[in-house]
């Protein structure tokens, strides 16, 4: 495992579970999977300073129906979904993405793939168990430019609505501070909150 991934494994109780690298027939890049409770992270490193940096390397978010996805979110920059087969079992995942803020984006993912995550990635092997008790994340904060902009671009494709709205007055101190919205999936068990810097205050931005 990368000296990063195997920090986060270490630090947060989660085990490896995946991997695609020189060792699983991937030249390009290496990729490092670890997980605890419903939370999978991945790691992505390429072998060259000059491989493209905008690769695949967006964890899958399973579960999702994919065409209506796809056609919800066409108007906003949808990647034409492509199929990925797994070349011992030949399974598939389908997959489709569309972009989120900067260079972050949301990846749907369907299929009848069984193993450790998408098509092509190994096992890794057996680790001690350092489990902690970490069952899922609460939320995943992003920071932009403009906030209002950006959350109307994300609600509109997301269908997600306000939670909770924070200023500098809030979340501040008396030197710094940041405007924060938070916005939430109709059953709120998904939070996605956006910051941006401050501007025309005494106050320098936290950003």
């Amino acid at each position: 495992m990368p000296q990063m991934s195997r920090r986060f494994a270490w630090g947060l109780g989660m085990c490896p579970i995946g991997k695609s690298d020189q060792s699983t027939g991937h030249h390009v890049s290496a990729s490092y999977v670890i997980q605890i409770g419903d939370i999978k992270l991945m790691f992505t490193v390429p072998y060259a300073l000059e491989t493209e940096k905008a690769f695949d390397a967006v964890s899958a978010m399973p579960g999702y129906d994919l065409v209506f996805a796809q056609k919800f979110v066409m108007k906003h920059g949808v990647v034409e979904p492509h199929t990925l087969t797994d070349k011992g079992s030949g399974k598939t995942t389908t997959v489709s993405e569309v972009k989120l803020y900067g260079d972050v984006v949301i990846r749907w993912g369907s299929g009848n793939i069984a193993g450790p995550f998408v098509p092509d990635y190994q096992k890794c092997d057996s680790v001690p168990d350092v489990n902690i008790g970490i069952k899922r994340l609460d939320h995943c904060v992003g920071n932009v430019p403009n906030l209002l902009e950006a959350v109307k671009y994300i609600s509109d494709f997301t269908g997600f609505h306000e939670f909770a709205e924070f200023t500098a007055e809030d979340v501040g101190t008396l030197d710094s501070g940041l405007n924060n919205l938070v916005l939430a999936s109709n059953n709120e068990m998904v939070l996605l909150p956006v910051n941006e810097p401050t501007f025309g205050t005494k106050r320098k931005s936290q950003i």
